[in-house]
């Protein structure tokens, strides 16, 4: 069938749409790349508008090198389908060292930076805020540029070892209060042992904030 009035649809406008499908699908804060982009076979459609739908990647196969399905459809209702390659590469932020970072550091703004990297190569619980580190300990060093997850920090110690902190004791409406000394350090609800300073008794307490522990009875 010859088609009149047609008009052949280049490879840089199909890709312009086919880039601005993955973008409106990205996550939050996510920047998609689409390179390589290659149109298998000629687009060739009666003139006038026409729309044009992107069948995604199979779930698991949406970043690399992708084949992608296209079906077009003119405004006279005429439809064709075409098939392009690409390769797909999401980009989002991640909160990165930018120095070398020592065991026991609390993390400060000056440390970190939110890099762009690939979703592909992000590794699980990677902190994408810097409030999420920021005031942080780290539980070991660390070189520069490092991605900073979960397992790689921690709370600080609300109390410190040596500290005196009020110890906070309630049972049947009755409520005591003593000093005590804090034999270990501790975060919050950390149960950690204090040394009662008028009893002299150790006892376990959880931590509340950094002057108040709690005896349960």
């Amino acid at each position: 069938e010859v088609i009149r009035d047609s008009r052949q649809v280049s490879e840089a406008e199909i890709r312009k749409q086919v880039e601005d499908f993955f973008r409106q699908r990205a996550l939050e804060n996510a920047e998609v790349q689409l390179t390589d982009f290659k149109l298998l076979n000629e687009v060739i459609l009666p003139a006038g508008d026409y729309s044009l739908t992107v069948e995604p990647p199979a779930r698991g196969r949406e970043m690399g090198p992708v084949g992608l399905n296209l079906s077009f459809q003119a405004q006279d209702g005429y439809r064709m389908k075409a098939r392009a390659t690409a390769k797909l590469e999401v980009m989002t932020e991640a909160v990165m060292s930018v120095r070398a970072l020592e065991r026991g550091r609390l993390i400060e703004a000056g440390d970190i930076k939110l890099a762009k990297v690939s979703l592909s190569s992000l590794p699980v619980n990677v902190s994408t805020d810097p409030k999420q580190v920021i005031g942080k300990k780290l539980k070991r060093h660390i070189p520069a540029m490092t991605m900073l997850r979960s397992e790689l920090i921690d709370e600080p110690a609300l109390v410190l070892k040596g500290e005196v902190v009020t110890i906070y004791a309630e049972s049947g409406g009755l409520r005591v209060t003593a000093l005590g000394e804090a034999k270990e350090d501790g975060r919050g609800g950390d149960q950690i042992r204090i040394t009662n300073l008028d009893s002299k008794k150790e006892v376990h307490a959880r931590v509340l904030d950094n002057r108040t522990v709690q005896v349960r009875y």
